[in-house]
């Protein structure tokens, strides 16, 4: 998790990947974080607010 987490952010840094301001499932602007699906996928994320992602966490099992 913490390798995906690490190159989704350099590439942010580095403008390969525009960063999400807009929870992809309520359409909520505060506090937007990146929720992996596949780890062995780090640059296919959506983007959440910090409550959908942990609700969609507890419903989506993630692959490594």
């Amino acid at each position: 998790m913490l390798k995906a987490t690490n190159k989704l952010w350099r590439s942010i840094k580095a403008g390969l990947v525009i960063r999400g301001t807009i929870c992809a499932k309520c359409g909520g602007t505060e506090s937007i974080e990146a929720a992996h699906q596949d780890y062995s996928n780090p640059l296919s994320v959506i983007w959440l607010c910090i409550k959908c992602h942990r609700q969609w966490d507890s419903e989506a099992p993630k692959t490594k």
